[in-house]
Parts: C-alpha cells; structure tokens; sequence
C-alpha cells in the first residue's frame, strides 16, 4: 500500500482515507462550531444545517470543492459509517426509555399519547394530498404508502429530546414533568411499532403480505428478547452488581448482542435500527447498569458517529429548489398543521383526562410537540425507498428543523424553569431574643441564654465529594444531645449536561442512585450508628445553579453546613496514607472518591465527576457559597475542614520496617471526637503494634465581636457544640480600643452565656471567658489562636460577617490558622457585596 506525501508534491486527498479523514473533520468541527447550544437548540439543528452548508445546496455546487472533498465515490463510505453509528445510537436510544417508567404511568399516559398522536396524523393527510398533488410523481408511487409516510413523520414523537426539555425546565419531580415523560415515553414506543409498520409498507409496495411476514416476525422477535435475552443479562448484572465498574465481558456480550439483533432486522426485511432498539430497551436498569453503559458509550457517539449521519440528511437536501411561493407556503402550511393539532391533542386530552389546569395543559402539549430525531429518520428512509422525491424531502425536513427550533422558546414562554417557592424553616436554629435590656436606667438579664434555643436542629448537608464526609460526620455528632431534637438531611447534587446519561438520572427513579452512593450510605451509616435521624436527598441542576437547589433542598430546616476540604500545610496526618476499610488519606486526612466504593462506576461520581476534580471555591468564598448565603432563609454554617475529627496515626516498627497504625471505618465514625497520639520523629519506636487510639479533647475557639449578629449566632452554635463531653470552649471578647456604649451590653450578655454553659456542664473547667482591649485585633487574636488551638482537629467558629468585611482577617484565616474553620451567617443577611 502507498500514500500520498504532500512533501512529495502530491494530493492527499486523492486517497480514500486522506478524503474520508478530511470529511470527518470537517464535519464534527463546523457542526461544533455552529452556535446552536447557547440559544438551548438540539445538536442535531448544528448537524443538519452543517449538511446543508458543505452538502448540495451550498458547498458543493462549487465544483472544485465537491470534486476534491466530497466526489460522489467517497460519499458510500462516510455514508456507511454514519448507518453504523446510527445503530449504536438506537441502542443509547433503547437504553433510556426505562420500561418501568411506562408500565407505571401507562394508564395515565395513554390516552393523552393517543389524542396527541391521532389528532396530527389525521390532519397531515389532508396537507399531504396538496403535496401529492403538487410534488409527486403519481407513476412512481401511489397516494396510500405517500400519506402514510407524510402523516407517520408529521405525527411522531421521540422521548430523548422531550426527557431533555423537561429536564432543563426543572420539571421532571412536578407531577406536571411525570406525565409528560411518560406520555414521551408511551408516544415513543407507538411511533416504533408505527414506523415499522411504514418500513414494511415503503419496501414492499407491489406485496403487502411481506410487509405483515416482517411486521409479525418483529412482535415474535421482542418477545423472545423480553422473554429469553432479558432475563440472561438481567443474571449478568446482578452478578456483577457488587461491583463498581461494568466488566469487559459485560459491555462485550451486551454489544455483540446489539449487533447480532441488529442484523436480524435487517436480514428479516426490517431496518437494522429496530434491533438495535429492542436490546436497549430490555437491558435492565438496575445497579445503574444502563446510566454506566450510556456513560462508556455516549461521547464517541455524540462525537464522532451522529454528527455524520445527521450532516448526511442535510447533504442530500436541496434547498436551491424552493423557488417558489408554493414550495414555501407547504413549509408553513405543515409547521402549523402537524404543530397545531399536535399541541390541540396534547392539550385537550391532558386538561379532560387528567385534570391538569389550561396552562398545564398547555405545557404538557407545547413540550410534546418536539419531533426530535426519528422524523429525520424516517424521511432519510423515504427518500432512499422513493417514496418522496428530493424536494418533497427537503420541504419536510425543512419542517422538521422549524418544529424543532421553536419548541424550546415556546416551552420557555409558557413554562418558565420551575423554580420551587423557598419555604422560610418554621424556626430560627435559636430565638432570636434578646438577653438584655434598659430597666431603670441600668442593664438587666432579662432571659435565660437558655431559653432562646430551639428545641429542634434540622440541618442540610451539602456533601460535594466523599471529601466532605469524614468532617461533616464529626460536625454533626457534635450537635447531639439529649436536649436536642437532632435530624440531618444529606443533600448531594448532579451536575446537570447535555449528556445522555446525566439526563437519565434526572428523568429516573433517584432512589436507585442514593441507595447505591456510597457517600450517602456512609453517612446513613453514620446516622444509623450515632442514633441521630438522617435522610438522603439528590438533586439535579446545572452548576450555576446549584445554590439555588441548596436552598430549595432546605425546606424547613434551620441550618445548612457547607462544608469545604482543604489539604493544608504541616498537618497532622501522614501523606498518602491508608486508614483501612478503603479509606485513603491526603494531607490532611481528606478521603478520597476512590475510597468506600467511591469507584469511576457510581453514577453519582461519575456525574460529578468534572465537578469534583475541580474545586468551586476557594477557602470560605466563592460563586456557590456566595449564593446559598443570599438565598438562605435560615442560618448557614460554612465548615472549612482541616481535619476536624479525623485520626490522627502514630508509627510503629513491624519487622525492622517503619508502618502506621490505623483505626478502622467503625471506630472513626462511632468515636468522631477520638484521637490518635502523634507521636515526634525521633520518638523510639517499639518492636510490637500498640494501641494508640486516645480520647484528647477537642478545643473550640470563638472571638466575640458583639452586636452583630452573626456573632451572636455562632455563639449560640458554639454553646450547642460545647455540650459534647471533652469540648474545651475558649471565648475571646473583642473590645475596641475606643469605649462604645455597646461594650456593657455585650459583657451582660457573656455573663449569661457563661451561666448558661457553667449550669449545662456542671463546671467551669471546660470553659474559658476572656476580654482583649485592642486596636487591632487580628493580631491579638493570632497569638491566643496559636496557643490554643493545636491543628485540624480544633475548631474556629466566627461570624460570617466578620469574614467577609475584613480583608486582613480573612487572609488570617485562609492562610495562618491551621484548625478548622466554622462560620456562621444569621438567616436572612445576605452576603456582603465587594
């Protein structure tokens, strides 16, 4: 085999594969390029429109340009291979259409599917005997398999392109976004059933018995795969739902069952896209073995293979043809007709069989009325069986790209993104009374500090990664108590894309995806263990808005934690190294998404995967912690963790060979305020493992500022945290320089809170009260921080306010202090602009 070197002076594009490369190419970047995306427009618009561009309407009339790129002997090849990558996109296609989804909501489903479907089909027979009449050649094709084709294209329905509207309007937990889908879902199912009965009709129009040989076989044919195929891989996942990753043999069986069912469509007369169709739809979902499979599978195919299949339907159109008045007057007559009666059929059926209101209704209708990619299909089909001619082709895929198009704009203007009301939590994390007030010209306690607590701590955990899991545990057990009606809420969010399988996990059940997270089963664990009532909760929301979802997650709780993992310097944890049960340690002891079943394979992980891999905020700051903040009803706490509860590990000699000890997973989540004694380098180091496991106390430093309020809350969440046994609690009160008549208010107010917890731990000795003059308070306040807090396993705890209006403080914060951070934001404060 030779090639052509252009250093040689010759063509590379004289050579098969030189021109199928630069088809290629050309093809996956301008369709890439066009900027569809950002005007929330289907990918397939850009693919289409890039056929157009380069194909027999634009480009291409350019002889020069067809001759060298796109000769008609090289155009078997991309055309090939845009069929066979079409058959693995059926199958993505089969994959997300969950049977369990119809079988549930079939009964609501079905007769606004019916009424949606028949009303359209009916109507395009009449606009499709003025196209007969007009366009086609009556010799050629006889009016019946015309009308049927027309009217199957103006009347069918994909769910994958109306699973991505809902998703992207937030609708799919509405009841509203439930019965759309499965509407989709029963819609898309008909239309499957319905297009193969035109395949048969279109290729055997002179012996409408094959085409009942083909249509019959095919129902036999689904059976034997639900009956026989389903139940054997079914086996095949659930032995290997223990595991964390598909196996190689898994994703081999199942694609060469693609294959091998593909092919018999296609032997039998059928298209090769309905076999591999059917494997997608019977491949169980369970142990999100089809979001994993959709995962491996859905960029090469988004990439490379649909770009080509799509850019070949815009190739063969020809829009130079439309000259007329008439050839457009169609395009409109068809955008209203099948838009219309689909929308009308939608609409009526939803607000007289379901009970939806007008506008609902409305909605449900404007969202079905997405064609989506199988009218592309089917007119690909026509034009190659010469149902149609070239220009009825173009005309009808011209209405196709217009349905599409104003769909979108459509559903936005009738249904705006849902954006759930953000419920104010029924009470404050603590009253908000005062303690003091003016009797008789002097300052009197008024109320116990006591009495402004409420009985009730609902907390939101927001767990990012399974970084946040160790320290938010800790936190959280800090909070029990007996006087305290403690539950805690784990919320955990789904970047939501453009992607098949991040689609799939909004539009499915989400109990399946918490129940195999191992994130939110090591805190359920957590709880279990601890005795303190939790919950798990998954949301899903592109990033931007991920602090909006935070806040509607809280409901009626009176605390959200947001906590952030930090590897600091000089911390007290050994690099790299390995605390048992599959946790693995960095720096600061911060576990890792490879740990506890954190593996590439759980959807949670994988869909958040980019997300992880890149931290949203720096420190205490940043875009997400900004806006839960001035969107928050209720306290908000941000935890900057640097170790707070975690282990730490002594060394010990085994065999001549310096090891670590190490505690395990049960130890560190029943005993989150246990230690382990470190011990100095040059420590002698005995010949035998101990036991280094020792319960130090946990020490908690908080600068009191005073008036505002947010110090007065993290006060009160500090007394809270200060009822655990082995908390030692240092408050500093910092007095300016300069005497302000607030000083004696806030020293009355200290007494009380030094009452409160003198009475709540019996003693004192725990308790540490003290005031500082000074002018500039960092300063004074680095020196005491020093010497009381040792690392990461202390706490800081200010107001947030403090935090944000102070620059030098905050550089103390970030950069100097090595404990732990928690602040705390008042309800309703808002974050401080800059």
């Amino acid at each position: 085999m030779t090639f052509s070197s252009m250093l040689a002076g010759e063509n590379p594009l004289t050579e098969p594969i030189g021109i199928y490369l630069m088809q290629v190419l050309l093809v996956i970047s301008i369709s890439r390029l066009i900027p569809l995306s950002f005007l929330k427009q289907p990918r397939i618009v850009a693919e289409v429109i890039t056929g157009i561009v380069l194909g027999q309407s634009g480009l291409c009339r350019v002889p020069a340009f067809a001759s060298n790129l796109f000769p008609p002997s090289s155009f078997k090849i991309l055309s090939n291979t845009a069929n066979f990558g079409l058959v693995f996109y059926m199958f993505l296609v089969g994959l997300e259409l969950d049977p369990r989804l119809i079988l549930k909501n079939f009964s609501r489903a079905f007769p606004i599917s019916a009424a949606g479907s028949a009303l359209p089909f009916f109507a395009s027979i009449g606009a499709s005997a003025l196209l007969y009449n007009e366009y086609a050649d009556s010799g050629a094709v006889a009016f019946p398999p015309f009308f049927t084709f027309v009217a199957a294209a103006m009347s069918l329905t994909t769910y994958p392109s109306i699973a991505r509207i809902v998703t992207e309007k937030k609708l799919q937990t509405t009841p509203l976004g439930q019965t759309t889908l499965a509407v989709a879902a029963v819609n898309d199912i008909g239309s499957w059933i319905f297009l193969l009965f035109v395949i048969g009709l279109i290729n055997n129009t002179a012996n409408t018995a094959v085409g009942a040989y083909i249509f019959l076989t095919m129902i036999l044919y689904t059976l034997f795969l639900w009956f026989a195929v389903r139940p054997f891989l079914g086996r095949l996942v659930d032995l290997s739902g223990s595991s964390d990753s598909l196996s190689q043999m898994l994703i081999f069986l199942t694609l060469m069952c693609v294959l091998i069912s593909a092919f018999f469509t296609q032997a039998i007369g059928a298209s090769s896209i309905f076999g591999a169709f059917l494997v997608g739809v019977i491949v169980p979902h369970d142990h999100s073995f089809a979001v994993n499979l959709v995962e491996k599978l859905e960029d090469i195919m988004d990439i490379c293979f649909m770009p080509l299949y799509f850019f070949t339907l815009g190739f063969y159109a020809r829009i130079d043809l439309l000259t007329s008045g008439m050839d457009w007057g169609m395009i409109v007559l068809f955008v209203a007709v099948s838009g219309l009666t689909k929308i009308l059929g939608h609409t009526l059926a939803a607000k007289f069989m379901n009970n939806f209101t007008w506008k609902e209704s409305f909605t449900i209708g404007a969202i079905l009325n997405s064609r989506g990619f199988l009218e592309f299909i089917i007119l690909n089909l026509g034009l190659h069986a010469n149902i149609i001619s070239a220009k009825v082709f173009t005309i009808l895929l011209v209405v196709v790209l217009i349905s599409d198009i104003i769909t979108g704009p459509i559903a936005s203007f009738i249904c705006p993104s849902n954006t759930a009301a953000i419920t104010k939590a029924d009470t404050d994390m603590m009253s908000a009374e005062p303690l003091t007030s003016k009797v008789g010209g002097s300052l009197k306690l008024v109320l116990p500090f006591e009495a402004t607590f409420s009985r009730n701590l609902n907390i939101l955990c927001y767990l990012p990664n399974m970084q946040s899991v160790p320290g938010t545990m800790a936190l959280t057990d800090y909070f029990k108590s007996s006087q305290l009606e403690l539950s805690v809420t784990s919320l955990r969010l789904i970047r939501l894309s453009d992607r098949t399988s991040s689609v799939m996990m909004a539009t499915t059940d989400t109990s399946d995806t918490l129940r195999h997270d191992p994130v939110t089963s090591i805190f359920r664990s957590f709880g279990i263990l601890n005795g303190i009532k939790t919950a798990s909760r998954l949301g899903i929301a592109p990033i931007e808005e991920f602090a909006e979802q935070i806040v509607q997650s809280a409901g009626h709780c009176n605390l959200i934690i947001l906590p952030w993992s930090v590897a600091p310097s000089g911390s007290f944890l050994p690099n790299n190294h390995n605390l048992g049960e599959g946790l693995t340690v960095r720096g600061a002891g911060l576990l890792e998404s490879g740990g506890v079943g954190g593996g590439a394979g759980n959807p949670v992980d994988i869909a958040v995967q980019a997300l992880d891999s890149v931290p949203i905020d720096e420190g205490l700051r940043g875009p997400l912690i900004e806006g839960v903040q001035k969107l928050a009803t209720c306290n908000v706490a941000v935890f900057l963790d640097r170790g707070f509860g975690r282990v730490a590990i002594a060394p010990f000699k085994t065999d001549g060979a310096l090891a670590f000890s190490h505690v395990t997973t049960a130890e560190v989540i029943g005993n989150s305020h246990a230690t382990l004694a470190v011990l100095p380098e040059d420590a002698p180091v005995g010949n035998s493992k101990k036991s280094v496991l020792s319960y130090e106390s946990t020490r908690i430093f908080l600068p009191f500022f005073g008036k505002m309020q947010d110090c007065i809350e993290a006060l009160k969440l500090t007394a809270l945290l200060s009822r655990r046994k082995n908390v030692h609690l240092f408050v500093v009160h910092v007095v300016r320089a300069v005497a302000d008549a607030s000083d004696d208010r806030d020293a009355l107010y200290l007494e009380g809170v030094r009452a409160h917890l003198v009475k709540q731990n019996g003693s004192n000795s725990q308790v540490q009260f003290e005031k500082v003059t000074t002018g500039a308070p960092v300063a004074a306040l680095s020196e005491k921080v020093k010497a009381f807090l040792r690392d990461g396993r202390d706490l800081l705890v200010l107001g947030a306010s403090i935090y944000q209006q102070a620059y030098e403080f905050r550089e103390w914060v970030d950069k100097e202090v090595t404990a732990s951070v928690l602040t705390v934001q008042k309800r309703g404060d808002g974050a401080v602009e800059h």
